[in-house]
């Protein structure tokens, strides 16, 4: 497995987002917003396979597209 991924996806209506995997270490991932400055998005919780975008669609239009960046292991 590659150190680093890649995975894109749209916010669900109810905030939320699903993984086909679950993280273990909520430290490991970043979430940005799929635009050319690559915008940090802040309040995502990790639970399991799914995040959770706190007060995502008060700022941002349904629906946006993010992109996750997960680190895989230690460099």
């Amino acid at each position: 497995m590659k150190p680093i991924m890649l995975i894109d996806g749209y916010v669900d209506h109810d905030e939320t987002m699903i993984l086909p995997f679950e993280i273990l270490n909520p430290y490991v991932i970043e979430v940005f917003l799929d635009d050319l400055e690559q915008t940090p998005v802040e309040n995502v919780y990790v639970q399991g396979n799914r995040l959770y975008f706190r007060k995502f669609y008060e700022i941002y239009k349904y629906p946006t597209k993010v992109w996750i960046r997960y680190i895989t292991k230690d460099f």
